[in-house]
């Protein structure tokens, strides 16, 4: 399926482009910082209160930052990595919040990876253009489908982000997880 763009009185038709997932795991040093950081300031105990602090402090920074957290919104990790990386990993039913200093809140190749080989509930990526968020539903996530399929998989969209984003709404039910896109206005 193609789109069109309107550019003066024509329409032009714009082509998807092929695209593979990005990116290669980078174990970036990444300085720890104690929990009790944001955890003093989250006043109210949600897992969304938490997202919404760590969007505001860190979607614009200009280098990566993570926190791993629970479902009652407590920090329990905050990892503060380089420009391309963070390592943070988070414990059975945590998620991991990063952002992604370029804009882009794409989900990367290492990003899926961590998100389907460790036991956390969900990663998340902020930044500029917006965030994505996928979780596993319960026990019904297929680990060893999820990543076979990533390295199978022939991406096509206007962008890495549209690409990526179309993939991971399109095998949801089949693989066991929920996933959202929320572009930024």
């Amino acid at each position: 399926m193609s789109k069109t763009r309107e550019s003066g009185a024509k329409a032009k038709k714009v082509q998807p482009k092929k695209y593979k997932f990005e990116g290669e795991r980078r174990y970036a040093p990444s300085k720890f910082r104690f929990p009790a950081e944001a955890n003093v300031r989250i006043k109210e105990k949600t897992e969304q209160k938490a997202i919404d602090y760590f969007a505001k402090n860190y979607r614009n920074a200009d280098h990566e930052y993570g926190y791993a957290i629970d479902r009652d919104g407590y920090v329990h990790a905050i990892r503060e990595g380089g420009k391309h990386s963070v390592g943070i990993s988070g414990s059975k039913g945590q998620m991991i919040i990063h952002n992604h200093p370029s804009g882009n809140p794409a989900f990367s190749k290492p990003d899926l990876q961590a998100f389907a080989l460790e036991e956390v509930n969900g990663i998340m990526t902020v930044a500029k253009g917006g965030q994505m968020i996928i979780r596993k539903n319960g026990g019904h996530f297929k680990k060893g489908a999820f990543l076979q399929a990533m390295s199978r998989a022939d991406l096509a969209g206007t962008s890495y982000e549209q690409a990526v984003s179309k993939w991971l709404k399109t095998n949801q039910k089949k693989l066991g997880y929920s996933f959202e896109y929320k572009k930024r206005k």
